[in-house]
Order: structure tokens, then sequence, then C-alpha cells
């Protein structure tokens, strides 16, 4: 999660590119561009919702469905919207046929090679106090870790998370998420507060908060 006081880092607006790119019929060209600038992103969203293992495969899942739609994508959502859409259907999937693809299967593809090069690794240390803060979503369901991951630590607007959740099947509207979210982050906040995981300052805000709630 972002940390209090800092700014929510940006995901690069390559729209204009991407568009020029396949106006002129270059798929390839295109996709290339999207998963560069958005690769790591959505690679940090599949590790906070799945094991490594589970993230390395749908890693490649969602290279190649970006490569096999972004030539039919009608622009009737933002790009970032619709990439985070399949990798939710991408975890879906996974999880609904039970098996994990070979990575190797398809070693030359384009969307193989693409996936290769993005970085599935948390950034946390083993035991350190980031790592066990961040595993304490394991207890969360797949909708609920994608809610927290999309605001949290990508600042999307509740109507955009709204489109993505609804990749799931069922129409989510957005102005039931805020408090949604609120519910998620206490809840986290108290499990964090029983294993010593805040410090002082953390605990009085939380203290605070459920102050105001009450």
């Amino acid at each position: 999660m972002i940390e209090p006081g800092t700014e929510t880092p940006r995901e690069p607006d390559v729209e204009p590119r991407v568009r020029a790119l396949l106006a002129a019929g270059d798929v390839d060209s295109a996709t290339a561009l999207v998963v560069d600038a958005h690769g790591r992103w959505v690679a940090g969203y599949l590790v906070a919702v799945l094991p490594p293992d589970d993230a390395e495969d749908v890693k490649q899942m969602w290279a190649e469905d970006v490569w096999n739609g972004l030539g039919g994508f009608r622009w009737e959502c933002k790009l970032r919207t619709w990439l985070y859409r399949l990798a939710l259907n991408a975890v879906a999937r996974l999880k609904r046929e039970g098996y994990r693809r070979r990575r190797e299967s398809m070693p030359e593809s384009l969307p193989s090679r693409l996936a290769a090069s993005i970085t599935t690794d948390s950034g946390f240390l083993p035991g350190s106090r980031r790592a066990r803060l961040a595993a304490l979503r394991e207890h969360l369901s797949l909708d609920e870790r994608t809610l927290l991951t999309l605001r949290s630590d990508r600042g999307m607007e509740w109507s955009e998370i709204a489109e993505v959740l609804s990749a799931l099947g069922e129409k989510v509207e957005s102005a039931t998420l805020r408090k949604r979210y609120e519910r998620l982050t206490q809840k986290l906040a108290e499990m964090a507060r029983q294993q010593g995981l805040l410090d002082e300052d953390e605990r009085a805000r939380v203290d605070d908060d459920d102050h105001d709630d009450a």
C-alpha cells in the first residue's frame, strides 16, 4: 500500500501512440508498447492477489490476451481499465480451471517474450514489516484484494475500479465501493494491530478513525 503522505505513482499514458500504431495496422508494436508501459504495474497487481508461481502464469496469459484482443479494442473504456479487466479475467480463469499453464509452451511467441521481460517480484524483503503487512491481504477474497490494490496502490477512481471488478460477471456500482473500501482498510488495520505491525502513530490514526465512525 502507498504510505501516508506520499503521492500515488502514475502509470504512463500511451493511448495516443497505441491508437496511432493500431490505425497503421501494427498490432505487434502496439502490444509491445502496451506491455512495456503497463506490464510492471499489472504484474504488481498480480503479485498482490496471487502466489508467485500463479502470478508468473497469469502474467503470460495476460500478455497473450493483450496481443489477441488489442486489435479489436473499441476504446469504450480507458486502455488501463481494459488491461486490468484482462488481468482479473486471467486470474479468475486460472482459479476456475485449476491448473497451471506451461510457460515454456510458446517460448518464441511475441506474448511469451514480452511476458518474460516483466518482473513479478513484490520488492519486499522476506520477513520485513512491509512484507508482513502485504501478507495480510492473503486473508481477503480476490475482489477485495483487487479493490484494495487498485485504490490504495494505483489510485484509481471508484468508477474505473467498478468497471474492472465488473469483469467478474456481476455489475459493480461505484457508489458502493467507498464504504466497502473503508471497511476493508479498517479490517486490515485491526489485523495489523493485533500482529504488532502498526507503530504508535499508525495505531493512533486507526483509533481516531474508529472513534469518528462510532
